[in-house]
């Protein structure tokens, strides 16, 4: 009778702290599948690739998304953080403030910046092809001084399609070997 008591506690326990852990992993998880969700509906034009992981020169990146199109490679870093968050371009750390407490968390935009270097570096593109973004849910509010693209999810669909020019000239390049071709 002990025995069968023991062993359910002990199944009980794994089961709470598993739970606990699929809730803690959740929330982050949650907010990668709200933009899985969002990029699923780009045009077909859009390839979508989620929770990509690379290693490189002995380094790994795990990156939320990567959006592959004629215009660009798009990198993106989810943050499902809620509270007024501060940050810089620069910075190492930004700041969550939640009911008067500060959190640091690493700059995202930094934390990008390796992913877009492991694309880089696995696809053999210049950075000039690469779009770096990070998005946050709607339950953050935004004081970030930046120049790069810091989003909120619902701005993350029209940014994408905003870009129009091609990032790669292959059929442009075909065309431009073809006339050399007929000239000489």
């Amino acid at each position: 009778m002990v025995f069968v008591y023991i062993a359910l506690l002990i199944v009980f326990l794994l089961v709470f702290v598993a739970r606990r852990k699929t809730i803690f992993i959740g929330q982050g998880e949650y907010g990668e599948l709200r933009v899985s969700h969002i990029l699923s509906k780009l045009p077909d034009e859009y390839h979508v690739f989620n929770d990509v992981y690379l290693e490189i020169k002995g380094h790994s990146s795990q990156i939320d998304h990567v959006v592959i199109s004629r215009y660009g490679v798009f990198v993106i870093e989810t943050k499902n953080y809620s509270g007024t968050i501060y940050g810089s371009e620069k910075a190492e750390h930004w700041t969550q403030y939640l009911q008067g407490d500060g959190y640091e968390f690493r700059n995202p935009i930094k934390q990008n910046q390796s992913h877009v270097w492991a694309i880089k570096d696995t696809l053999h593109i210049t950075s000039s092809s690469i779009v770096p973004i990070v998005v946050f849910l709607n339950g953050a509010d935004l004081r970030c001084n930046t120049s790069s693209a810091v989003l909120y999810i619902g701005q993350l669909r029209k940014y994408i399609l905003s870009f129009k020019a091609d990032a790669f000239m292959v059929d442009g390049a075909e065309r431009l070997t073809k006339k050399t071709v007929r000239k000489h």
